[in-house]
């Protein structure tokens, strides 16, 4: 699944294609998806120029010239391709919208699981003031994700970090692979319960998530089996990753050997030695 390195760079691809661009047209294949009425959301987007790409967390947020945005969640597996020419759409079994540009080329979204989503919505200068995002809490380097509003969260919660974290609810943007990274590097226990951690916890949290999703960022995001980069461009980080998928492998740190274990039906890697519960 794309997590906020991924979509980040997605964004910056589509932004550095798109800007300016008008769409002309567009083809919706799988209803569902769409989650604005149909008709309401083509009559808000088709004739509109694309002022530019932005993103909250993990949406895509395709904004127009009327104000109007086009709220993307890739989900598990989707992808934007922009191409110069359409094969028979009958064929393209995962293409399930496409947009026509004003210059001539086309706007695909594949998703072979079919998770994905979009919506038209408003646009907002405040993305956390907008009420569909109002349940998600902050990037890491955000002004107002302090390692008190973190510790304050923390303490309120009954659940295991690693759960706590994937919510969104207080720092946006961490997936699997990077809670099970920011875990490491801060020395906590993906096991241990978010409100028995201390406030040099939420510090080390705070620090090592915007470390973490910095340099995945820098580095094009995480190329995996399960989900590869829009336009063929492959991330580095995966070079990077110290236990996500390191199963078997001695702990760059002390040596002991990495295991994974479902927590919360999700694979979990850490090293027993330097993630401790307290």
């Amino acid at each position: 699944m794309p997590e906020l390195p991924e979509v980040e760079t997605v964004v910056r691809q589509l932004d550095e294609r798109l800007k300016g661009q008008k769409i002309t047209a567009m083809t919706i294949f799988y209803p569902k998806m769409v989650k604005t009425d149909n008709t309401i959301f083509s009559e808000s987007i088709i004739g509109q120029k694309i002022s530019g790409v932005e993103r909250f967390g993990k949406y895509i947020l395709i904004c127009l010239e009327n104000k109007k945005v086009i709220r993307i969640h890739l989900r598990m597996e989707g992808k934007f391709y922009i191409v110069d020419t359409l094969v028979d759409e009958s064929l393209e079994k995962h293409t399930h919208i496409i947009f026509h540009l004003d210059d001539g080329k086309y706007i695909k979204y594949h998703d072979v699981r079919k998770f994905g989503t979009m919506e038209c919505i408003d646009y907002h200068d405040n993305w956390h003031t907008e009420s569909k995002f109002a349940t998600l809490g902050y990037e890491p380097w955000e002004k107002l994700c302090t390692p008190a509003f973190i510790f304050g969260r923390l303490q309120k919660s009954i659940t295991p970090i690693k759960t706590f974290l994937l919510s969104q609810k207080t720092l946006v943007g961490l997936g699997n692979i990077y809670v099970d990274e920011v875990l490491f590097r801060a020395k906590i226990h993906p096991a241990q319960i978010a409100a028995t951690l201390k406030e040099s916890d939420a510090k080390m949290i705070k620090k090592q998530s915007e470390i973490v999703l910095r340099k995945a960022i820098t580095l094009g995001g995480t190329t995996i089996r399960t989900y590869h980069n829009t336009f063929g461009i492959d991330g580095l980080f995966q070079n990077e990753l110290q236990v996500h998928l390191q199963k078997g492998k001695g702990c760059p740190i002390c040596g002991t050997e990495i295991i994974k274990e479902k927590l919360a039906g999700r694979g979990t890697y850490y090293c027993p030695s330097c993630q401790t519960i307290k």
